[in-house]
């Protein structure tokens, strides 16, 4: 369905919308690990991080997996995800707790009001991701922090003993020592970054690092997994499947682009394209030179920047 299709019947349009395939780019977290393709430089990477202790640092371009990495690591251990989106202005005590200062300066008030004791600091102090992880029990919990590149610079600096001795100490409950020592079940933290900045060295010091590369054997693979997820939607012809690849590298490798396209936007692309015969010949003829790249249907969903979409040839 498009806007120039649509009819004044308003009933038609609800199921149109409902069935169009965006739908599909949200599998479950059961899916998301079955469908998860992890190289074995990851998987090294991932064991080496187990075995030290040490939080896994994920670089690599929006897109590559590094997020589903986290869900991937926690479905095949059985473990539980915790996860903490680094924003512009996160901090990172709220990764470790926060004191609710509103709601204790109130408690005080009434409390004197009262002629009573003042209130215990510690009973408003609200546990974050990190003191969730420290504390489980019965089983190690798998912490993300996603982003973290997206953080103000003092961000990951302000974590390093936390994430070093994997211990919280909170002065409102009198230095009170958050740790996993007491159930040996120190937490697997996975930290994921799109390199927007470098990161303090101090803090990569204490990571095990690992890039995660986009090349066309994996694409295959990511294909692969989720076209078996998607069968009951649609099919899709191999010489479309092809040639949508070839077109997609034929892209990223162009020297002319400012932003390369991303996975997550080949993947939307790709289903847009896909559920259209003229639209996948029309890439068929892109991949095989006998059309300009700008022919390509529905760039808008591959490249992202003016300067880019005007500049093909």
């Amino acid at each position: 369905m498009t806007i120039a299709e649509t009819t004044d019947n308003k009933a038609e349009v609800l199921p149109a919308l409902l069935a169009r395939p965006f739908q599909l780019f949200y599998p479950s977290a059961e899916d998301e690990v079955a469908a998860y393709i992890a190289d074995d430089g990851l998987r090294d990477a991932v064991n080496v991080a187990l075995s030290t202790g040490r939080p896994l640092l994920l670089t690599g371009e929006p897109g590559t997996g590094k997020t589903s990495a986290a869900t991937w690591i926690a479905g095949r251990l059985g473990l539980d995800l915790i996860r903490f989106q680094v924003k512009s202005n996160s901090r990172a005590q709220e990764l470790l707790y926060e004191f609710n200062s509103i709601d204790y300066f109130r408690a005080s008030q009434i409390a004197a009001t009262a002629r009573e004791p003042a209130p215990d600091k510690g009973d408003f102090v609200i546990e974050g991701p990190l003191w969730t992880a420290l504390t489980a029990e019965e089983r190690p919990a798998v912490l993300l922090i996603d982003e973290v590149d997206k953080a103000p610079r003092d961000f990951p600096n302000d974590l390093l003993f936390e994430l070093d001795r994997m211990e919280i100490v909170c002065a409102e409950r009198k230095n009170y020592r958050v740790t996993s020592k007491a159930h040996g079940l120190r937490p697997i933290v996975i930290i994921t970054s799109n390199s927007e900045r470098r990161l303090p060295e101090p803090f990569l010091r204490r990571c095990i690092f690992h890039n995660i590369e986009l090349d066309a054997a994996t694409l295959s693979q990511i294909l692969d997994r989720r076209l078996k997820l998607t069968a009951a939607y649609f099919t899709v012809d191999p010489l479309f499947r092809n040639a949508a690849q070839r077109a997609f590298f034929s892209l990223r490798e162009n020297p002319l682009l400012q932003k390369k396209p991303s996975i997550g936007e080949f993947w939307a692309w790709f289903v847009l394209v896909a559920a259209t015969p003229a639209k996948q010949h029309a890439v068929i003829e892109v991949a095989d030179n006998r059309a300009p790249a700008r022919s390509l249907p529905h760039l808008s969903a591959l490249l992202k920047l003016s300067d880019d979409i005007g500049g093909l040839s």
